[in-house]
């Protein structure tokens, strides 16, 4: 999406940026809800702390609307995270990579 980009740290995106803006111009909320800052030094969170399997979604808004807090200036992202299902469901996970350096295929998690 236009404007939108993230910081990767270690190969993980751990932070996102709306229109060139940083972390201190923007809120990320949960289902609505503000987020905590992660970091002591900034209003900054670490995206890592949010599991993607629990994810259904993500809104994102990068214009200043009336319900969202004027601390906001660049925007807000929203995660928004997955309902119960009416029944019992199992999901099993499961990645791999070939790994080019060791020409392995050692990478394989569930």
């Amino acid at each position: 999406m236009p404007g939108v980009s993230i910081v990767r740290s270690g190969g993980e995106a751990n932070q996102i940026m709306l229109r060139g803006l940083g972390e201190n111009m923007m809120t990320i909320t949960v289902d609505g809800v503000k987020l905590s800052p992660t970091d002591v030094d900034s209003r900054g969170i670490d995206l890592s702390v949010i599991s993607q399997g629990s994810l259904s979604g993500i809104e994102l808004s990068k214009a200043v609307t009336a319900d969202i807090d004027g601390e906001a200036i660049a925007g807000n992202v929203n995660f928004v995270t997955k309902t119960a299902p009416e029944q019992r469901e199992i999901q099993v996970d499961a990645f791999g990579a070939y790994g080019s350096m060791d020409k392995t295929y050692n990478h394989i998690n569930f």
